[in-house]
């Protein structure tokens, strides 16, 4: 575990241009007030937010974690396509229209790396990376979320986490012209409603009353988390699955990135 920290740090410490470190951004979001529905995010608020594509369709988000490499959820992958070239990556994403998507840069995609010892998302393991051919240009609109520090990065119940995505509006609904953005919080667990939910290597998130949630094309996409008296936001959830969209007492379930970080440094360094 000493070497996965060690790890974490460097990767964390290496995105520093022009001052900007990881998990930093020019827009100004709160999560301090109480739990709101979703809401249009300001332009470029979420810089390591992006969108992939198959054969040319949205399909789910991702979280840029370094310069080269897009952290999404295996349910994304598998049973899609294992050919990488047939997916595209569109970072420093924020606009998007019915004729097509009109911000960011697309990047191809080199390879396809997807957790050994994944099944469903329901049995967990819902985690998958995308290394791109080319490095991404960091800016003010582009940047990396941080990884967390450690294995045992702890987040207090109930603190509130922040959710981005282009998925629907509602259960059966539209997609979003512009990328949207959320509060929840963590809860004590999702086992109530979850048979297979693990609370080790799973985040229960969300509203209980069912007013805000993740839904069909946000998967893959990041939960954030920002710690008290700290401007950088950290990628803890990946958004797995849940029992439709924003129904009362069923809150969503994540991927606990925390729980794979010993994974995600050695496919980082696979050839």
């Amino acid at each position: 575990m000493f070497v996965t920290v060690l790890l974490v740090v460097f990767i964390n410490s290496l995105v520093k241009i022009n001052g900007q470190s990881c998990g930093t951004m020019r827009a100004y979001f709160s999560t301090d007030g109480r739990i709101v529905g979703g809401e249009t995010a300001p332009d470029y608020a979420w810089p390591w937010q992006v969108f992939i594509t198959l054969r040319g369709s949205f399909i789910c988000g991702g979280t840029l974690i370094d310069t080269q490499h897009v952290l999404t959820a295996a349910h994304c992958i598998i049973g899609q396509s294992n050919n990488p070239s047939d997916y595209l990556v569109r970072v420093g994403a924020h606009n998007m229209a019915s004729s097509g998507y009109y911000t960011g840069t697309v990047y191809s995609v080199q390879r396809l790396f997807v957790h050994q010892n994944y099944i469903s998302a329901e049995n967990g393991y819902d985690i998958a990376i995308l290394r791109l051919y080319y490095d991404v240009q960091l800016s003010a609109t582009v940047n990396i979320a941080c990884l967390p520090p450690s294995a045992d990065f702890y987040i207090r119940m109930y603190e509130p986490l922040a959710i981005t995505g282009f998925g629907l509006l509602n259960e059966g609904g539209r997609l979003p012209y512009q990328l949207q953005q959320a509060t929840i919080q963590q809860l004590p667990s999702c086992s109530n409603v979850y048979a297979n939910f693990y609370p080790s290597a799973q985040i229960c998130a969300g509203v209980q009353d069912g007013t805000v949630d993740t839904c069909q094309g946000d998967s893959g996409g990041p939960l954030v988390y920002q710690p008290r008296r700290s401007n950088q936001w950290y990628i803890v959830g990946i958004t797995s699955y849940g029992n439709g969209c924003a129904r009362p007492y069923y809150p969503g379930v994540y991927t606990r990135v925390s729980a794979y970080l010993s994974w995600i440094q050695q496919t980082l360094q696979r050839s």
